[in-house]
C-alpha cells in the first residue's frame, strides 16, 4: 500500500501536470508515482474522470486560447496544501476497535473523499474557472499570449480611428469609445455607461455613417446586448455588413429584438463623430 505522503505527492504532481507547469524532473517523478499508485489508492471516480479531461471540458467554454498567468499558477500551487485534509482510516478504525466495536477494515467502512473534494481535482478545476473569470472580465476582448485581442489588432493599424461616444437622450451620461481600422475592416466598441437591456424586449444596434457609400442609409454594424452582470467596460466587436471606406460617424440606437434593416432612429443613445 502506498504511503499517504506518496499519495499526496502524486496528487500534487497530477494537478501540476493538468496545469502544464511540471518540470522534466517532476514529469518523470509523476510517471514513476503513477505506476506505483495502486487502484486501491486512486478511486474509480478519479480513474474515470481524469484531471486532463476536467480541464479540457472546462476549457471548451473559452472562445480563444488564453494562458493562465504565472502569478495565479503560483498562488494556486502555494495554497494547494491548505485544502488537502486526508482521512486517516487506520486511526479511525483503531479508535473504534479500542471502544470494543470490533470494526474491520473493509470497503464499506472506509471513508474516502468525494470526487470533487479530492485535492488534485479541486486545484485543476479552480485554476480553469479562475481563467474563465479572467477572460470574462477582460475589457480588451480576452487576448492572451500569442493571441492578440481585438483591441490590439485594431491598434496595430497605424491609421486606425479612435472616437469617443457621447451619450444622447436619457443616456446622456454614458461613456465609451469606438476603435476602427479601414485596412482591417474590423473594429470594437468599449462601452461603460449604457444600461443593461432585456434582449427579449429590445437590443442595441450600431450604425456606421459612410458618406462614400450613402448619405441617407448608414451601414448596419451589428446588434448587441449589455448584460446585467456587466461591470466596467464592455468590449463589443463591430460586425459591419458592408465594407467601410470613410466612416464619418458611429450611432447606437435601441431597436426591436434582432435589429432592423433600416432604422428610424427614434431612440438614439450614443454618437461618435469623426
Amino acid at each position: 500500500m502506498n504511503s499517504p505522503n506518496k499519495q499526496e505527492r502524486f496528487e500534487w504532481l497530477d494537478a501540476g501536470r493538468a496545469l502544464g507547469d511540471l518540470s522534466p524532473e517532476e514529469e518523470a517523478e509523476w510517471k514513476s508515482l503513477s505506476e506505483a499508485v495502486t487502484e486501491e489508492d486512486v478511486s474509480d471516480e478519479t480513474s474515470e474522470f481524469s484531471l486532463d479531461a476536467i480541464v479540457a471540458t472546462l476549457e471548451q467554454g473559452l472562445s480563444s486560447a488564453v494562458s493562465l498567468p504565472e502569478e495565479l499558477k503560483d498562488q494556486i500551487s502555494a495554497r494547494a496544501k491548505d485544502f488537502h485534509q486526508p482521512v486517516d482510516k487506520e486511526v479511525t478504525i483503531g479508535e473504534a476497535n479500542a471502544r470494543g466495536e470490533g470494526i474491520e477494515e473493509e470497503d464499506e467502512n472506509i471513508v474516502r473523499p468525494s470526487f470533487w473534494s479530492r485535492p488534485a481535482i479541486g486545484w485543476a478545476a479552480a485554476a480553469v474557472l479562475a481563467l474563465l473569470l479572467i477572460v470574462q472580465d477582460s475589457p480588451d476582448g480576452g487576448g492572451g499570449a500569442g493571441n492578440p485581442s481585438l483591441v490590439e489588432q485594431v491598434e496595430s493599424d497605424p491609421a486606425f480611428l479612435r472616437r469617443t461616444f457621447s451619450g444622447a437622450g436619457e443616456e446622456a451620461d454614458s461613456v465609451g469609445e469606438v476603435l476602427w481600422s479601414d485596412a482591417q475592416q474590423q473594429g470594437v466598441m468599449l462601452l461603460g455607461g449604457l444600461p443593461e437591456n432585456d434582449p427579449t424586449v429590445s437590443q442595441y444596434q450600431l450604425w456606421i455613417v459612410d458618406p462614400t457609400r450613402d448619405d441617407v442609409h448608414p451601414v448596419d454594424g451589428g446588434v448587441f446586448d449589455i448584460p446585467v452582470s456587466a461591470s466596467g467596460l464592455v468590449a463589443v466587436p463591430i460586425a459591419a455588413t458592408l465594407s467601410i471606406a470613410d466612416p464619418a460617424a458611429f450611432v447606437i440606437t435601441v431597436e426591436q429584438p434582432g435589429g432592423v434593416v433600416v432604422s428610424k432612429q427614434e431612440q438614439v443613445v450614443a454618437i461618435a463623430k469623426s
